[in-house]
């Protein structure tokens, strides 16, 4: 399984009370797993939730706020100007020039506008994964698992034999949660 994963097999097994276990549907939940996180972390615009460093190109917008993609920012190892994209030490901005905010980096002057004009080097993201991002993940998981074979069905009548079917996107709660990841990140 991926490092970078929501939450783990078990996990899932421990919230939804799974005894036992069946190698096909343990490789299930897993897949499913990586799945849910590759859409979370496509839906709010980042490589991972979890922190790592990155090396990031930035378009300056000539404003006194650089956004990176990868937030919470949790330190700033250099920042470069280049519109020619050299890189040389001679364009690396001073660390007295700027203040770093946890979704934000603050420059004293103004950041000047530019195609990819700014290299960040940085560490971003969380040490752990939010509660209520995991708990989303969870639940969106079992969901997925419990709907695999009736994927569009969302209620069954054993008398009539009628169906209800619904779209199988992701829950309104999850949306409003994912929401609150998305909105710190500049798109």
């Amino acid at each position: 399984m991926a490092a970078n994963n929501l939450c783990s097999l078990e996990e899932i097994k421990e919230f939804y009370g799974f005894t036992g276990s069946q190698a096909e549907d343990d490789d299930l939940i897993e897949t499913l797993i990586e799945r849910v996180t590759y859409d979370f972390q496509n839906y709010c615009g980042i490589d991972s939730f979890l922190a790592d460093d990155y090396v990031e190109y930035v378009d300056g917008n000539g404003s006194r706020y650089l956004f990176v993609k990868n937030t919470p920012i949790n330190s700033v190892a250099s920042i470069y100007e280049d519109p020619d994209w050299v890189w040389s030490a001679s364009s690396e901005i001073s660390s007295d020039d700027y203040l770093v905010n946890s979704n934000y980096i603050l420059y004293k002057d103004i950041w000047s506008a530019g195609l990819s004009n700014y290299k960040v080097s940085y560490n971003g993201g969380y040490t752990e994964i939010p509660l209520d991002l995991k708990q989303c993940a969870i639940e969106e998981i079992l969901k997925k698992y419990k709907r695999r074979k009736d994927f569009d069905v969302a209620n069954k009548s054993l008398s009539d034999g009628s169906a209800l079917y619904f779209d199988q996107g992701y829950l309104s709660s999850t949306f409003r949660i994912l929401s609150r990841y998305r909105a710190m990140r500049a798109h």
